[in-house]
């Protein structure tokens, strides 16, 4: 086949939802041979198999003005696609029709007996075997079998009726309309290589190309969905993994050309888009989360201050509350605020502006906020112009319970035990000159690791991995990071020797000569031992006050627990004990250091263990005293602590701590205060019958009182008729904050997330991020897969996009459907009279007023399915489903698709 076109189009052979189409320009002209029409021809065409000829090569269809010419055989259309041609181009029902479709369908395989006799007497007859020869009958172009023959009619061309093709030059409508009476196998290929016939493939295969868009532009509508969900699913990914914004698109860019379905759908690809779907996600999990604390009613603030990496004043508030899914306390990041944005100064006036405007922005009240809970700074919680004590002037705040942070508070009183004794002083000063000194020099620290090596044996220890798992860096001794203290002692200790070694390698150094003369002595190594043996058990206690929910009933236990343990190390000479095994010339561990101990140092290590102690529990005592009177009237709550009803002390044990909370409560009603006493007076019992039974049985995961507490919430729907306002107080209990851990790990979460490289982020996408990052449940979980198709039902119905149309069509159809099932009940299946059930006068002035206000478009369904209430049931049922009729306005999509593209 000899092709020289103005025009290529190629057509890639890949399915098609993926063709491509291709167009280049060519300068030479183009002929196109049809068909030979001899018998020659027509082997020579069987023979090739109907491919290629050997010298072209085009990959598809080329075209000069109207000709195309196909080089690659098109695939046949399906069965069911020709039978459904066939039928509505031809009466099949009155008349006995022959096609390759209808045929194989039917499994006929030749005409009737009627037409045979009627063709007895005519010198040509067909052949029923000519609509299965594909040199006969089928169009290699577009892949139809386009021969048909009526019996007692002629045959007709399937394409050129389909397209309405006449003779050009004589206006014969031969094969079109009349049917071809020449019934030889000439005449039928005389017909595929007509122009008539070429300009029906032409057509055809336009029209296919056409329908192959179309399908695209269909998937791509019907697809819009889902493609931005999965690309709101990459954004979350981002946040929840603290990636930068940015890589957003590269990561949309990488997903699309690993062949992700439908992610190259998704077209909203503009800066102002992405962000808005940052925005988005967090807005939608922060209303979450405003939502739980709203059914809780009471809740509780933790507020703390932070400095970015843009050196911007951040406060940061968290809300503990009840949620009332798991009848617990929880805690959830609210939001930040930048404090200098409309202040001055970082003053509590500021602080307490800035609190209450996220507040009103939330839709949460102030007088619902029952405890606060800060890091003990002067302008959080001074006594007269703190944070606190103006939140307390606020109309409705008055019963506001401040706390000082119980790790802060430890933190504190560990502060002042070392700053009281020099000893432990200087003994962590050189702990810290040690990290400096080996941290800020690479050559120090890989002499470190060789003498660690060297120590354990491990001298020919070349790989990285073995020298990881052998060697340790010593961590930074900082009171401000409330557990580096102990890991820092813990590595000294460990790698003691080793670290003697290499400060006696530098002599030339004068700073490794002052340490390692202050390190090397007996009473160095005794005040490390004893501060190996202290700071666990205090690292144990802030690790138990950091938990998510603190519960005021947990401190005191916690505190006296440690307390014990201090003491014990005390009476058990532990210290004295391990210098010794440690130092022994023989068998102890530092015996090659060449530290002698003395018997001056061992009393004097267990003076100083004396000391330490001591003044540990004093000052723990002294930070942890000042407990208010509300705090420990709570302690009602206590199971354990009730007594049996047969002893004297039951009718007034708790009579003194109930007044204390009746007055703090309800101190403006003494009606309730008189209720909650003998709500009291009969709880009393109830406590002592059901749920100290139950603590028994139950496994404790914290303390009775806490336990108890969650147990009375979980009750709340029995209780609450019966005891109302001690479920409140119970509530309240839960609510109150004692540790600012939450603001201390937002902190570092705002410094993670706004680094020095994200200096730029505007205060809204912070909070987005930080929504995300703190309170977003776990990728891929139902629960982020249902907050994400939330997330992006509102970004389709905050403004007009590409795709919202389709939303609202969805929900068009949904309420057409109602309306139309209702109506068919109403026209087919009449109810009696006897049936109906009575419509309040309230929802029966609602219908009607709906009614009203549809009853143009009722009107028009109505009047169409009367009409197909004549015809069959299927019209019937297509009506139902949303379909119109073939001939109808808006059975075309035009405009739909100018309007979403």
């Amino acid at each position: 086949m000899k092709v020289t076109s103005d025009l290529f189009i190629f057509i890639l052979d890949d399915p098609p939802e993926e063709i491509e189409l291709q167009v280049l320009s060519s300068t030479s002209a183009a002929t196109c041979k049809a068909p030979s029409q001899d018998a020659g021809a027509e082997e020579d065409l069987s023979d090739s198999g109907a491919g290629p000829s050997a010298g072209s090569t085009s990959l598809g269809a080329s075209s000069v003005g109207s000709k195309v010419c196909v080089a690659d055989e098109a695939p046949p259309i399906p069965l069911e696609e020709g039978r459904g041609l066939v039928e509505s181009l031809f009466d099949i029902k009155n008349k006995r029709v022959h096609s390759h479709y209808t045929c194989r369908f039917n499994n006929c395989s030749s005409i009737s007996h009627t037409e045979s006799q009627r063709m007895k007497t005519l010198t040509d007859k067909f052949k029923h075997d000519w609509l299965f020869e594909k040199t006969v009958s089928f169009d290699l172009h577009v892949g139809v079998w386009w021969l048909v023959f009526v019996e007692g009619e002629g045959m007709y061309c399937l394409l050129c009726r389909k397209h309405k093709q006449v003779n050009q030059q004589n206006k014969s409508d031969k094969f079109v309309v009349l049917p071809s009476i020449r019934l030889r196998k000439a005449a039928v290929t005389d017909h595929g290589g007509c122009d008539t016939h070429t300009r029906s493939w032409e057509t055809e295969s336009q029209q296919r190309r056409g329908s192959i868009i179309h399908r695209e532009l269909e998937k791509k509508r019907s697809t819009h969905f889902t493609a931005v969900h999965k690309a709101f699913g990459c954004a979350y990914f981002l946040a929840r993994e603290n990636v930068a914004n940015r890589k957003f698109l590269p990561l949309i860019n990488f997903l699309e050309d690993v062949g992700v379905p439908d992610v190259k759908y998704f077209e909203h690809r503009s800066q102002g888009s992405i962000r808005e779907v940052f925005l988005t996600i967090g807005e939608t999990i922060q209303k979450t989360v405003i939502e739980r604390i709203k059914r809780s009613g009471v809740f509780g603030v933790l507020v703390d201050d932070v400095t970015d990496a843009a050196a911007l004043e951040q406060m940061i508030t968290f809300v503990q509350f009840v949620d009332t899914e798991e009848n617990k306390a929880a805690v959830a990041f609210l939001g930040t605020k930048d404090v200098l944005e409309s202040h001055e100064s970082a003053n509590a006036e500021a602080l307490l502006d800035n609190f209450t405007e996220l507040l009103d922005t939330c839709g949460l009240e102030l007088s619902n906020i029952h405890g606060l809970c800060s890091d003990g700074a002067s302008v959080m919680l001074g006594a007269r112009n703190g944070f606190a004590a103006r939140l307390k002037r606020l109309p409705g705040c008055g019963k506001v319970l401040a706390f000082h942070c119980v790790c802060h508070k430890l933190a504190l009183a560990c502060c002042d035990t070392s700053a009281d004794l020099k000893a432990i002083k200087g003994v962590e000063e050189v702990l810290l000159s040690v990290w400096k000194w080996l941290s800020y020099s690479p050559k120090r620290t890989a002499a470190f690791v060789k003498a660690q090596l060297a120590i354990k044996g491990m001298d020919g220890a070349k790989s990285p991995a073995a020298q990881q798992s052998v060697c340790r860096k010593l961590k930074r001794a900082c009171h401000t990071r409330w557990l580096s203290f102990d890991a820092a002692v813990k590595t000294v200790y460990d790698d003691f020797w080793a670290v003697l070694q290499t400060l006696s390698a530098f002599e030339s150094c004068p700073v490794a000569t002052g340490l390692l003369k202050k390190m090397k002595c007996p009473k160095f190594l005794g005040i490390i031992i004893i501060l190996k043996n202290v700071l666990p058990h205090l690292a144990e206690l802030s690790t138990k006050f950091q938990t998510s929910t603190l519960n005021f009933a947990q401190v005191q236990p916690a505190i006296d627990d440690a307390k014990d343990k201090l003491q014990n190390i005390t009476q058990s000479n532990i210290v004295c004990k391990e210098l010794k095994a440690d130092l022994h010339p023989q068998h102890g561990q530092f015996r090659h250091t060449g530290i002698v101990l003395k018997g001056d140092v061992e009393g004097q290590v267990a003076g100083l263990v004396h000391k330490y102690t001591d003044a540990l529990c004093e000052n723990i005592d002294r930070r942890f005293a000042g407990s208010l009177p509300v705090m420990s009237a709570l302690s009602i709550f206590d199971p354990e602590a009730l007594p049996t009803p047969q002893s004297p002390l039951f009718s007034s044990y708790g009579s003194d701590k109930v007044d204390v909370l009746a007055a703090h409560f309800f101190e403006e009603s003494q009606e309730q205060q008189n209720e909650l006493r003998a709500e009291w007076g009969k709880f009393k019992y109830d406590l002592h019958t059901n749920l100290k039974s139950q603590l028994q049985s139950d496994t404790l995961t914290g303390s009775a009182t806490q336990w108890c507490l969650e147990r009375i919430i979980a009750l709340k729907t029995s209780y609450g008729h019966v005891f109302p306002l001690l479920v409140h107080i119970a509530k309240v209990a839960l609510v109150l904050p004692l540790s600012n851990a939450w603001p201390e790990r937002g902190a570092s979460k705002v410094k993670l997330i706004k680094n020095r490289l994200r200096t730029r982020l505007g205060g809204d996408m912070l909070n987005a991020l930080l929504c995300m990052s703190i309170n977003g449940p776990p990728v891929n979980s139902p629960e982020s897969r249902s907050m994400l198709t939330s997330a992006v039902e509102t970004w389709f119905a905050q403004k007009k996009r590409h795709g919202s149309k389709k939303l609202a069509e969805d929900r068009k159809n949904q309420q057409r459907v109602q309306r139309a099932i209702a109506k068919l009940r109403q026209l087919y299946a009449p109810p009696h009279p006897e049936e109906e059930a009575p419509t309040h006068p309230e929802e029966e002035a609602r219908m009607d007023q709906d009614q009203e206000s549809q009853a143009a478009d009722e009107e028009v369904e109505i009047n169409h399915l009367r009409v197909l209430e004549r015809e069959d049931a299927a019209s019937v049922a297509k009506a139902i489903m949303g379909e119109t009729p073939p001939d109808s306005e808006s059975d075309s999509d035009s405009d739909d698709y100018e309007t979403m593209y």
